[in-house]
């Protein structure tokens, strides 16, 4: 004979400065001071040129200043946008020197405010460094949307390019401003488009998350958000922000909708989500509810925080994390004289679920016994049940020898009494049990 085992189961692309056509001298100061004027540390740790300004061939960050004397925008002012309204997805961008001298062509960079799902390049002809007066060089900026119609997908940003003219000091770079939208025929897009919560367990709150994002080329109002419809008493609605909520270009709203509800039967209703100045977004809510033991299969719920006062008693836990317990129930023993303890269950997995090994509980631990149990590997665990919630309750209360299920709550250190008593196990599993399920 001898005693078991104890287990413990307890913007796609963000760009900042990236230089497509030769790098600018990194120009960087000393270890105390690392980044120099008009510059800070981006993320990797690489001194880069703030908003606005640009490394100038000292390698210096200065501002930008206008080229109009020696640089002339033939094509692609903003390249992206289409003359006869809307945007395309790759646009050129055609400079000529207007200078009587040789430019040097250093190279060219994008930044961008703000991209919620694609890619941008920026491409140049090859080999191209000497400029002539009345030449011309040509680049070409392109944004691969992440879906296919490119609807709420967004860029917008700065193309920079940079050139040397020996005659003329007050111009390095030349920068022009690209924006990019998706056509979309409203001002807001909400996705999913809809959600089907599938069947749930009544009393267990199901939440999914519908994101709904500015995709106008402005800043825009969200008014409300609002369940609507046949059984919009069953739904629930939140966002983590007061109404209205201002979206800037681009930005995003997440809202938490909620089956929440009781009573069982099928329910079905509209989340309306409504702009300033254009129709409301509908999503459709479609939902079960029943009322049975958990499958292991459902959905598991958020089981938020373990109940650790009663109206006698305190609990402190081993630990926040939760446990899980699988394997087939091969002893109980239920009773209701030491609340708010309900019964031990003694699950069993591998060799201890093997009929030739002996298991069983005597008071409140447990035994095996047998060649059987030893043959190869099991684990056995003595589940001291004290049930989180009513519901808990019923499930423990139907629980019965031989079911295979999975147990899963937290463990429990110590249950102190008011009136001087405790309660700790003794290499057993005392679990406040949130979820009982079946397979």
């Amino acid at each position: 004979m001898g005693t078991g085992m104890r287990h413990h189961m307890g913007g796609l692309l963000a760009i900042g400065a990236l230089f497509l056509l030769g790098l600018f001298p990194a120009g960087c100061a000393d270890d105390a001071d690392p980044c120099g004027p008009n510059e800070s540390l981006d993320e990797s740790g690489d001194c880069v040129c703030d908003s606005g300004t640009a490394r100038n061939g000292e390698g210096l960050c200065v501002a930008l200043s206008g080229c109009e004397e020696i640089v002339e925008v033939v094509q692609g002012e903003d390249p992206l946008r289409q003359s006869s309204g809307g945007y395309r997805t790759s646009g050129d961008i055609v400079l000529r020197n207007v200078s009587d001298a040789t430019m040097t062509v250093v190279g060219a960079t994008f930044s961008t405010e703000f991209i919620n799902g694609g890619e941008i390049r920026l491409e140049a002809q090859q080999g191209v460094t000497e400029w002539p007066p009345g030449g011309e060089i040509a680049y070409t900026l392109s944004f691969t949307p992440e879906s296919e119609d490119g609807c709420a997908q967004r860029a917008k940003g700065e193309a920079t390019f940079g050139f040397v003219n020996p005659e003329f000091t007050g111009c390095e770079f030349l920068s022009l401003p690209f924006v990019y939208f998706g056509e979309c025929e409203a001002s807001l897009v909400c996705a999913p488009t809809a959600i089907a919560f599938g069947e749930r367990i009544a009393g267990f709150p199901a939440v999914e998350t519908v994101t709904c994002s500015n995709v106008s080329d402005g800043p825009l109002d969200v008014l409300r958000a609002e369940i609507e419809g046949r059984d919009a008493d069953v739904f629930a609605v939140t966002a983590d922000a007061d109404w209205p909520v201002s979206l800037a270009m681009g930005a995003s709203l997440d809202l938490k909708v909620a089956l929440d509800y009781e009573d069982i039967g099928d329910f079905e209703a509209e989340l309306a989500v409504e702009p300033e100045g254009d129709d409301p977004v509908f999503i459709s809510l479609s939902g079960s509810l029943v009322r049975r033991r958990p499958r292991c299969s459902d959905p598991r719920p958020d089981f938020g925080r373990p109940p650790l006062e009663g109206d006698n008693y305190s609990i402190s836990l081993e630990t926040e994390a939760m446990s899980t317990y699988t394997g087939q129930v091969r002893s109980l023993w239920r009773y209701s004289d030491m609340p708010p303890l309900v019964g031990d269950f003694l699950v069993t997995s591998g060799v201890f679920s093997d009929p030739a090994c002996s298991v069983g509980q005597n008071g409140h631990r447990y035994y095996w016994q047998g060649e059987a149990c030893v043959a190869d590997a099991g684990a056995i665990h003595n589940i001291h049940a004290v049930p989180a919630h009513e519901k808990a309750a019923e499930w423990l209360s139907e629980v019965e020898t031989d079911e295979e299920l999975t147990v899963i709550g937290w463990e429990v250190l110590r249950i102190t009494y008011d009136n001087g008593g405790w309660w700790q196990d003794d290499g057993c599993n005392t679990l406040i049990v949130a979820w009982v399920c079946e397979d």
